[in-house]
C-alpha cells in the first residue's frame, strides 16, 4: 500500500453482509492480487489514520486476517441480520475524531483525490458524494452527528438520519464512488476494465 498524507478522520468500513446477490463472499474475491476488502481498506488508509472495519458474516476470518495491523480496529456486530443500520451503531462506538466516513468493503476503487475532494467540503454535518445523480460512498459525518445514529431504530434507515442533518449532496467527477461489486456481472466488468 502506498503511504499518502493521512488526516486525523477514521473510516467506518461496512464488512458484515451475506453477499446474498453475489452467491459468494465477495469481499475475498480476487482484484489485482488481493481481495476487494484489502483494496478498500488500503485505499482508505491513505487518507485515514484508522478504519473501523465492522465485521458480522465470517467475521472471525476477518478479525484473523486483520488483527495484526494496528490500523484497523476490527468491531464484531453480533446483530449484522438485523441491516445495515446496526453494522454503522457498532462502529460509530469506536469514533475518536471530530469526522469520520463510512464506506462499503466491496467499493475497490475508491481513490485518495476522491477522499480528499469530500473532505474539503466537510463545513457541512453529512457530505454525499454523487455521480450524475446517483448517491455513493465514502459519506462524510461530522461526529456530532453520532448520538443520532445510535439511538436510531432498526426500522430506520441512514437515508432518513441524513435528511434529519444539514447535508450536501456533492457532485463529482467519480464514477467509482458508486461502483460497489453486488454481482457477478458487476464483478466481472471490474475485472475487464481493470
Amino acid at each position: 500500500m502506498k503511504k499518502t498524507h493521512q488526516h486525523n478522520v477514521e473510516c467506518i468500513i461496512l464488512a458484515a453482509g451475506l453477499s446474498t446477490r453475489m452467491g459468494d463472499w465477495k469481499l475475498m474475491l480476487d482484484y489485482k492480487g488481493k481481495t476487494l476488502l484489502d483494496h478498500s481498506i488500503d485505499n482508505a488508509l491513505q487518507f485515514c489514520e484508522r478504519i473501523i472495519l465492522v465485521v458480522g458474516h465470517k467475521g472471525e476470518l476477518l478479525e484473523k486476517r486483520y488483527r495484526n495491523n494496528s490500523a484497523i480496529f476490527v468491531v464484531l456486530n453480533q446483530h449484522y441480520h438485523d441491516g445495515m443500520l446496526s453494522s454503522i451503531q457498532e462502529g460509530v462506538k469506536h469514533i475518536s475524531t471530530p469526522y469520520f466516513f463510512i464506506t462499503h468493503g466491496d467499493l475497490p476503487c475508491l481513490s485518495y483525490p476522491i477522499f480528499k475532494d469530500i473532505w474539503m467540503q466537510r463545513q457541512h454535518k453529512v457530505v454525499i458524494p454523487t455521480y450524475q445523480q446517483q448517491r455513493g460512498h465514502p459519506v462524510l459525518f461530522c461526529a456530532s452527528v453520532i448520538q443520532l445514529i445510535s439511538c436510531a431504530s432498526k426500522e430506520e434507515t441512514m437515508k432518513e438520519l441524513i435528511t434529519k442533518q444539514a447535508h450536501l449532496f456533492f457532485a463529482t467527477n467519480y464514477p467509482q464512488i458508486s461502483q460497489d461489486i453486488d454481482t457477478k456481472e458487476q464483478y466481472k466488468v471490474l475485472i475487464n476494465n481493470g
